[in-house]
């Protein structure tokens, strides 16, 4: 009698334990559901609106603090220091320029950083290191008071720097980390230089550029990422304008620094935005967003390699397609979410389970349009890397 009294009472106590270790357990997870996964930025007749963040990708809500008066056109995730997560944001404030480049700490309450700006408008901004190891942001815009001015960098996200070497005469529209061959880091960037070869740079430190070669966009770069063209072999895709063959709309290179046309689908007019991640969490994927004519509906596209392209089903944007990014739903399953514009302004964030068929989200929308998203995932392809850059756990 004695022995089942005890093992009566060594089964409560086991069982409360097991019931606080899951109760934890799901209180971790419930509280890890409630990080801003997502950050988008468009243009709302609110302009509070101009910034939105999101806990799974679907359902999006409004941030809060400074935001763009006129609209925001780029975002980022990584660090300020090495450790603590911070958001970037770049778009218009035609109120203060000042405002152009904006940082947050949780990706819903904004302010405005310091040093240099862009006196008209930031179109882009991407976080790694400046040699591997020391974490820095660059940020793509518009200097219309120098030209110079068009590439920035900053150390911590929130103080700003000029650039040296090549530069855009015009603008800088898009900026990506990664490597130029598995293991030395690699910024590339993207914009109108108006001399065509000047579209594409690249830069092994983030703060001294040079021009790429081979082929280039004929009027101008709008997006670059960095990723694999079958899991192992390290590649980069830029999509941009090229009004002479819209074929070379998609260009792809294998070290970041000579480019080559890509195949198969593209886009009419012009890419716009270009990510790279997974279809279930394993197979890499490419997706890129783009602009067609009014006699053919606007597409998405996906690629397994990165140079050869297809086209997406499910929803589309009725005009453009602007961002794309990869990252993880509130499950951790892959996600990817794509913003443009669209008739329907709710139309203007979709988002895709595997990259290939598109749905509509939920929540609030941007009125006008949807231009950059970004998610707190490290890119898949610098995973393990020795140039991936110190990423918040």
């Amino acid at each position: 009698m004695l022995a089942l009294v005890i093992i009566f009472f060594i089964f409560i106590i086991v069982s409360i334990i097991l019931g606080l270790y899951y109760g934890l357990k799901e209180k971790e997870k419930d509280n890890y559901n409630q990080i801003v996964k997502w950050v988008a930025v468009g243009s709302d007749s609110n302009d509070q609106e101009n910034i939105l963040f999101s806990e799974d990708g679907k359902h999006w809500q409004v941030s809060t603090g400074i935001s763009f008066s006129e609209s925001g056109r780029g975002v980022a995730y990584g660090t300020s220091d090495g450790s603590n997560p911070l958001w970037v944001a770049v778009g218009f404030d035609n109120s203060n320029d000042q405002e152009n480049i904006l940082f947050s700490e949780d990706g819903k309450d904004w302010q405005v950083s310091t040093g240099i700006s862009f006196s008209l408008q930031g179109n882009g901004v991407a976080y790694g290191t400046s040699n591997g190891t020391s974490p820095l942001w660059v940020a793509a815009g518009n200097d219309s008071l120098n030209p110079q001015e068009n590439i920035l960098f900053s150390e911590d996200g929130k103080d700003w720097q000029v650039s040296t070497g090549a530069n855009f005469s015009s603008q800088g529209i898009g900026v990506a980390y990664g490597t130029s061959n598995g293991t030395s880091p690699l910024w590339v960037a993207v914009g109108d230089g108006r001399l065509g070869p000047d579209n594409i740079l690249f830069s092994e430190d983030g703060k001294d550029w040079q021009v790429s070669t081979g082929i280039n966009f004929s009027s101008q770069g709008n997006g670059v990422a960095y990723g694999t063209s079958n899991g192992t072999s390290p590649l980069w895709v830029a999509v941009g304008d090229d009004s002479l063959n819209p074929q070379e709309n998609i260009l792809f290179s294998e070290d970041g620094k000579d480019w080559q046309v890509s195949t198969g689908a593209s886009f009419i007019i012009s890419g716009r935005g270009i990510a790279y991640g997974t279809s279930d969490g394993s197979n890499p994927l490419w997706v890129a967003v783009g602009s067609n004519s009014r006699a053919f509906p606007n597409i998405i596209l996906f690629s397994e390699d990165g140079k050869h392209w297809q086209v997406s089903t499910g929803i589309s944007f009725s005009s453009d397609g602007n961002g794309v990014a990869y990252g993880l739903d509130e499950n951790n399953n892959p996600l990817w979410v794509a913003v443009g514009i669209d008739s329907n302004g709710q139309e203007c964030i979709l988002f895709s389970e595997n990259g290939k068929h598109w749905q509509v989200s939920t929540g609030i929308s941007f009125s006008g349009t949807g231009n950059g998203v970004a998610s707190n995932l490290l890119n898949p392809a610098l995973k393990g890397s020795p140039a991936a850059p110190p990423f918040p756990s």
